[in-house]
Order: structure tokens, then C-alpha cells, then sequence
């Protein structure tokens, strides 16, 4: 009994829920739009009525977003609080590898019947 399902690390996942929690306050402070703190839509209709140009991409690896980030951060909060939020998102995600199962290779034996 209770041996179904897949194997969580309650105590890390416990610890994530408090971090995101902190992590979310923290950030959504600098956020002047209400939730979802990450929408590109949310964030380019901030950007246009600041005056401030907007890239196409706000993908991780868009020349554009760098650009963006490094002309902006300096000078606008919420731009620094997103670079925090997305680097934050891609640190996590590689240091599971990319592979948001990492912590399932720690499962228990099964028990067969």
C-alpha cells in the first residue's frame, strides 16, 4: 500500500514550494501588470506605453531579448526582474539536465505481488 505512483523527494518539493513562493513575491513586486507576471503580451503592451522598443522574441537564445535586457535592465525594474525571473528558469532547468524528471532515478524498489 502506498508504494504506487511515481517516487517525490517530499522535503525538496516542500523546499521548492517555499523558494517559488519567496521567489514569486519577490519578483512579482517589480511586475506593474497584474498575473500571469510572465506574459510577453502583458509586458510588450507595458514596454509600448513606456515608449520602449520591444523584441520580436523573448526567447532565451534571441539576440534580440539580449539586446533588450542589456539596454533596459539598468534603467527599468521590471526588466530586471524578469532577466532574474528567466535566468532563474533556465539555471533550474539545467541543472536537471533539462529533464524536469531528474529526480525519479532515486525510486524506490518496487514490491511485486
Amino acid at each position: 500500500m502506498g508504494l504506487r505512483g511515481i517516487y517525490i523527494d517530499q522535503v525538496k518539493l516542500e523546499n521548492s514550494i517555499i523558494r517559488a513562493s519567496e521567489l514569486f513575491e519577490c519578483f512579482s513586486k517589480e511586475i506593474p501588470w497584474e498575473a500571469p507576471i510572465l506574459s510577453n503580451k502583458k509586458c510588450a503592451a507595458h514596454c509600448q506605453k513606456l515608449g520602449l522598443w520591444v523584441p520580436k522574441s523573448f526567447d532565451k537564445k534571441s539576440p534580440e531579448r539580449a539586446r533588450w535586457e542589456q539596454q533596459y535592465a539598468s534603467t527599468h525594474a521590471f526588466v530586471r526582474a524578469l532577466v532574474k525571473r528567466l535566468s532563474g528558469r533556465e539555471r533550474a532547468s539545467k541543472e536537471n539536465g533539462g529533464d524536469q524528471t531528474a529526480h525519479h532515478a532515486q525510486r524506490p524498489p518496487q514490491l511485486r505481488p
